[in-house]
């Protein structure tokens, strides 16, 4: 069964893909804000689907969310615990080509599966432009540690930092 999260899409544009995808018989792992694992209904869609969620990298695989649908050049924690846990990262186009085709179609011309080498077991460190540089963004050093203890490694702390 597919689970998928739509992220970083304009209103309107998430709206449709969610229909589609509820078409395709692909359960929908929301973002409205209301009881977590509760049957609902898209305001916008009208259509009937399963809502959870997803609040934080963890929320990735706890939920199971199989496949990721963003735009390609969309960067952010949920793509990149995507990517980490190994989920299906999709475009939007899948979604498109699917629904012309009437049914689910492969996922390898539409994106990649995460396919990183393991975090578990791993060190590592983060140097301090870095945080600097993304104290402020989405993929930030706070963030990027929660995901790296996440997936069973460790960031490192320099004496003094």
């Amino acid at each position: 069964m597919i689970r998928a999260h739509l992220t970083g899409f304009e209103a309107s544009l998430k709206a449709t893909l969610k229909s589609q995808l509820v078409e395709l018989g692909v359960t929908v792992v929301d973002d409205v804000s209301v009881s977590r694992n509760a049957p609902s209904t898209s305001a916008s869609a009208g259509l009937p689907h399963s809502v959870c969620v997803p609040q934080d990298v963890s929320d990735i695989q706890k939920r199971k969310v199989t496949h990721l649908i963003a735009p390609s050049q969309s960067r952010n924690m949920k793509k990149l615990a995507a990517q980490a846990t190994q989920r299906w990262v999709l475009s939007d186009s899948w979604v498109t080509a699917c629904t012309a085709a009437g049914k689910l179609l492969p996922e390898q011309k539409y994106g990649a599966r995460g396919s990183a080498p393991t975090i578990a077991g791993r060190s590592f460190e983060m140097e301090s432009a870095f945080k600097l540089q993304h104290a402020t963004t989405a993929v930030n050093a706070g963030a990027l540690t929660k995901l790296i203890a996440f997936c069973g490694g460790a960031v490192m702390r320099r004496a003094g930092s």
